[in-house]
This record gives structure tokens, sequence and C-alpha cells, in this order.
């Protein structure tokens, strides 16, 4: 492994880090090289500090380096061991990138899709139709999110998962902001994982909640 600062039992080098780790980690990478290791808790950690470091770890050696950790608060997803942001760079993952790019970025299979585009379009149209005949005020955030949620879901599932002037639009952008939020968050118990069974900042009952909510509106 690469040299790196002494840290300090059990908590490793998180007192090195400090509130502003890019800062932290600029200032250690000038005294312990473009490549160095650090312990956070119990997890070690190499640290690529310059483009040229960067690129050796991003480009010329991804494969090698590409092991995905698991947040603890992922694992409340059901079948998070298949999802393909978090597998490990496999025959399952090329596999699911393949059908991916098949399935959803393929500009046959995305022109073969314009009509139900359309369709969601329309739809939006006659929404602010009928609004107005009824002098019934729009939320314009709303309604774009629901045309995009629409759009998205057209593609992915052929269908709605919601309406524009249904309650659940706000509840999927709460639900959203809540996984993004709880599985992007320092978690301590991805660098202690005997604290796991403990849940101590409650993140991963969050994301169980807002998945479960998410799972249910999408399967209809």
């Amino acid at each position: 492994m690469p040299p790196g600062p002494a840290g300090l039992p059990i908590i490793g080098n998180l007192l090195d880090i400090g509130a502003n780790p890019h800062e932290s980690l600029a200032k250690l990478s000038k005294k312990h090289g473009p490549l160095m290791t650090i312990r956070l808790g119990s997890v070690t950690t190499v640290v690529a500090s310059t483009p040229d470091a960067a690129r050796e770890i991003l480009q010329r050696n991804d494969v090698a380096c590409s092991g995905r950790t698991i947040r603890d608060a992922v694992t409340s997803m059901n079948n998070h061991d298949s999802a393909m942001i978090w597998i490990q760079p496999n025959q399952e993952w090329r596999t699911l990138r393949k059908a991916l790019n098949t399935c959803l970025t393929q500009k046959q299979k995305l022109d073969s899709l314009s009509g139900l585009r359309q369709n969601v379009v329309g739809a939006m149209l006659e929404f602010l139709r009928e609004s107005g005949r009824n002098n019934k005020a729009v939320n314009i955030g709303k309604l774009t999110f629901a045309v995009a949620l629409n759009q998205m879901s057209n593609t992915i599932l052929s269908r709605n998962v919601t309406s524009y002037n249904s309650d659940d639009i706000g509840g999927f952008k709460t639900r959203v902001k809540t996984v993004m939020e709880v599985d992007g968050k320092f978690n301590i118990a991805d660098i202690f994982p005997l604290l796991k069974p403990l849940d101590p900042q409650n993140l991963r009952r969050q994301a169980k909640a807002a998945y479960s909510w998410l799972d249910t509106l999408i399967e209809g």
C-alpha cells in the first residue's frame, strides 16, 4: 500500500480529515505524495490527489480498482446486491449494462418510444386547458416534476406512475430526496461495521421507508 499518515487506534485518520475533507486531503498529499493510504475507522482507503494518479486508477486500472462498497443505508433496498450501480464489474454487471444501453439509450429505441412521450406532453396540455377552464391555479414546479417523472416511467415501464393533480407527486419528490440524502450522508456504521445492527444514525430505517414507498408506487 502507498505510504500515508499514521493513524490512531480504532479511529484511524478520522481526526486528520476534519470537517473539510477535500482541504485536509490536499494538505496531507503534499506531505505523503499523490497516492497515500489512510484509515477511516476500520476501512483502509487509498487517496489519489493528482490528475495523473486519478487517471491511472480510473482509466488504466479501472477494473482492478473499481470495487464497490455497498453503504449500510443502501442495504435496506430490496435486491440491492443486483443493482448495477453497486455490483462488481463482472459478467452480471456487463449484461445489465448492455440491457440498459439497448433498452434505454439507443436512438432507435428512444425513437420507437416517441409516441409515449408525446402522450405525456399531450396529457400535460390537456391538464393545463382543464385547469384554465376551471380557473384553477397550477403549481408549475409540481407539474414539471410530474411530467419528467412520467416521461422517465414511460421510457422504462411504458406507463405513467402519477397524475398531474395527485398528491403522490410531492411524496415521490420527498422520498427521492430522502434516498439521496441518507445514501450520501456520512454514516458511522460504514466505517465501524460492528455498529451496523444498531443503525446509530437511523439512516437505514429512513432509507427503508423511502424505498418501500417508491416500490409500492412503481409496482402500482
